[in-house]
């Protein structure tokens, strides 16, 4: 196990009552402001490039995790890792940003075409429904729904409750149905290029 020495954590600045330092300079790699605003690698809220990492409240006092890079090309961000290694990440390059799962082949097997797509989206049930929160109405699903027709989409389990007998939520993650839409969108498409090539057969016996 390696040590990190902190050679000082002292308030140098009335502004920062806390500032830490590894390097053994003057500059503050980790600070912490009045308002309990952290930065880190940085002294304000990193923007165009200065790199660095923030965690403050805005303007509408709304707390936000800021993050940037000094470089403009791939980069990234935010790397989620389980005992199986990285499984996912948020990266930006000189224009996106790109929310990313693990996908390489060589952590699959087994992979066949998929089948009767067309059938498990219309066994979905998109809905229009109002958020308890604050009455806004959108499209979307019901998880439970969701869960039974794309189990992958969905997380928890319906009417779930912790120890204390307090609702555990289920969510979705919408992007887990572009692989079953698009399968759905490929069975119509080969149906339409038949139902084209019957159609073009018997106006040509007419003609």
């Amino acid at each position: 196990m390696s040590t990190i020495k902190v050679d000082s954590i002292e308030p140098t600045d009335p502004a920062n009552p806390l500032e830490i330092s590894t390097s053994g300079g003057t500059d503050a790699d980790v600070t912490v402001d009045t308002s309990g605003a952290m930065f880190i690698g940085t002294t304000s809220v990193p923007a165009n490039g200065s790199g660095g990492a923030a965690f403050r409240a805005d303007s509408n006092n709304r707390k936000n995790l800021y993050l940037s890079t000094s470089s403009s090309f791939n980069q990234g961000l935010i790397v989620f890792d389980n005992p199986n290694g990285a499984v996912g990440s948020i990266t930006v390059n000189g224009s996106a940003t790109s929310y990313n799962t693990s996908s390489d082949y060589r952590l699959k097997t087994d992979a066949q075409p998929m089948t009767g797509a067309s059938d498990r989206v219309q066994a979905l049930k998109p809905v229009n429904f109002e958020w308890l929160s604050d009455g806004t109405r959108v499209d979307g699903f019901i998880a439970h729904e969701l869960q039974e027709v794309v189990p992958e989409a969905a997380t928890g389990t319906k009417d779930a409750v912790d120890e204390d007998g307090n609702p555990e939520y289920q969510g979705i993650d919408q992007s887990k149905l572009v692989p079953l839409l698009t399968a759905a969108l490929q069975e119509a498409l080969t149906k339409i290029d038949s139902l084209e090539a019957r159609l073009d057969l018997i106006e040509g016996a007419q003609s």
